[in-house]
């Protein structure tokens, strides 16, 4: 599966095993503890959308 995304600073196309590797160098762990809650939350506020 393949998500791609338009935001300034993470705009591309990514595949999982890259959006796993965002989720560990910029997300906010308190805020997002686990890769699963991280991608549920980029792609509902479509920060990330699927292809």
């Amino acid at each position: 599966m393949r998500f791609v995304s338009y935001e300034e600073g993470s705009a591309g196309v990514f595949s999982e095993r890259e959006m796993y590797r965002l989720w560990q160098t910029r997300a906010d762990k308190s805020e997002y503890p686990d890769f699963p809650c991280w991608k549920q939350d980029m792609l509902r506020s479509g920060v990330f959308e699927k292809l």
